[in-house]
This record gives structure tokens, C-alpha cells and sequence, in this order.
């Protein structure tokens, strides 16, 4: 399957969302984890992912590799702007707390994207590390090495309600981007 195209304009934003939506307890960790989430759940409701990013499986769970490194890279830098000049979007502090700066372009995302975030953040908002990282840890994160990618058919093959198998040809059909 193609790998997707992921704008650096929709992930900013998608990051703002989620750290606007837990103002008190936006650290990086839980919002990189209602991404993950969040796309599950679209993937197996809706045929794709929210972020069209690729999961990466780490110690603690699976992430979002494109919005972990931008994270990163933003707490490594304090800041992020659109064009690298002004208007930052958010920052990162020391403790890992995601700052926003802005608020989220809601016209990037389909009403189901939204509907799937609020979801995720619903669940996710009262969860601690622990909780977060035992919920991660499913049988795709688990079937990938450390530090690997875990492949889309390893996720839609979680899938709930018993379609797996019909997702998995759905995805290969239909050639996702995720």
C-alpha cells in the first residue's frame, strides 16, 4: 500500500486540536496517543486514517511518527511557525507539556476526523501514563520490532467487530493513503 502524504499544515493542526481539547493535561505522550487511537478507531469505521501518519512502535507505545518528531523538533527549537518566521503554533515545554499558541483550522478535518478525536480525547483525558500505555500496547504494536513502523494491515487487523478481513481487502482495493 502507498504511504501516505502527510502535510505539515493538517498535522500542526491536528496537534492543536488535541492540545486545546486537554488543556489540563496536554503532554506530549497523551496527545500522541489519542492520535494513534483516533486513527484506529477511523480506520476500522471509516476505511483510513484521521492523521495520515505512520505509526512507529516505541517503549511506550506506538506513536505517530511524523507528530513525534515535530513535537521534538519543536521543544528542541521552543517553537514552530508556519514559515519559519512568525506565528508559531505552539511550543513544548520542559516537561513535555504541549502549549498551544493557536487554534486548530477545523476546516482540515471531516466531520468524522472530528467526531473520532473527540471521541479518543473523551476516553483519554482522565487515563495516566500507565493506563495509556497498557491501552497501547495492542497486538500490532507488539508484532512490530522496537524503533520499526507498524504496517497499516497489522492495525486494520485489530479491527473489532469481526471485518477485519474485509477491511484488510478494502485497504488493498482501494490503495489507502493512510
Amino acid at each position: 500500500m502507498k504511504q501516505s502524504t502527510l502535510s505539515k499544515e493538517k498535522l500542526q493542526n491536528l496537534l492543536l486540536y488535541i492540545a486545546n481539547a486537554l488543556p489540563e493535561r496536554q503532554n506530549m505522550y497523551k496527545v500522541l496517543k489519542v492520535i494513534y487511537f483516533a486513527d484506529k478507531d477511523h480506520l476500522f469505521n471509516y476505511g483510513r486514517f484521521v492523521s495520515g501518519d505512520d505509526h512507529v512502535a516505541l517503549q511506550h507505545g506506538p506513536v505517530p511518527s511524523k507528530a513525534y518528531n515535530m513535537v521534538k523538533n519543536v521543544k528542541l527549537l521552543h517553537s514552530l511557525s508556519d514559515d519559519g518566521a512568525d506565528g508559531a503554533a505552539f511550543t513544548v515545554k520542559s516537561d513535555n507539556t504541549i502549549l498551544p499558541l493557536a487554534k486548530s483550522d477545523l476546516s482540515l478535518f471531516s466531520k468524522s476526523d472530528l467526531e473520532c478525536l473527540d471521541k479518543e480525547i473523551d476516553i483519554c483525558r482522565p487515563m495516566s501514563f500507565q493506563q495509556l500505555n497498557i491501552r497501547s500496547h495492542d497486538a500490532a504494536d507488539k508484532a512490530a520490532g522496537e524503533n520499526d513502523f507498524i504496517p497499516i494491515e497489522s492495525i486494520a487487523s485489530l479491527e473489532p467487530s469481526g471485518n477485519a478481513n474485509a477491511l484488510l481487502d478494502y485497504l488493498k482495493t482501494h490503495d489507502v493513503h493512510c
